[in-house]
């Protein structure tokens, strides 16, 4: 399987997290698992691994790592104080595997779905409606918008 058969493969566990979190503020622990395995498979495909180039591991390779750690570091801290749950900071952790090659444009992507997210809930309470912001749906548009645009641009 390919790298862009695997990203097409991860809309689906994406789009599944995006509706069940939605419906039922919960995000099943398969998902997650699911898109991990994918994101494992796509990494392997697309990485260049330790051991394969004379220098060892790249310098950019390097940073998105550290970066990534202090992220899913963040992630699990504010899992920790209540502020996200723990269905979505798994999904995060498999998403970012997932786009480990495109660290920055997936947390750009994901910064403005959260937005939009917002705004949207912002109105729903307005109108009378009550609850918290289902974060997993927008790690999960931010997963599907991100595949769609690498997906029709040969990325």
């Amino acid at each position: 399987m390919g790298a862009e058969a695997i990203l097409v493969a991860a809309a689906l566990p994406s789009g599944a997290a995006l509706v069940w979190d939605l419906r039922s503020r919960t995000i099943p622990n398969f998902l997650p698992l699911a898109l991990l395995g994918l994101a494992l498979a796509r990494l392997a495909t697309t990485v260049p691994w330790p051991g394969t180039l004379e220098s060892g591991l790249p310098e950019p390779l390097l940073g998105k790592t550290i970066l990534g750690l202090a992220f899913v570091a963040a992630l699990f801290f504010a899992w920790r104080a209540g502020k996200i749950g723990g269905g979505d900071l798994k999904l995060m952790v498999a998403s970012l595997a997932l786009f480990f090659g495109e660290l920055a444009a997936f947390l750009l992507v994901l910064a403005f779905c959260l937005v939009l997210q917002a705004l949207a809930w912002r109105l729903w309470r307005a109108s009378g409606h009550d609850g918290r912001i289902p974060a997993g749906a927008a790690i999960g548009s931010a997963n599907i918008l991100l595949i769609a645009a690498l997906v029709l641009t040969g990325a």
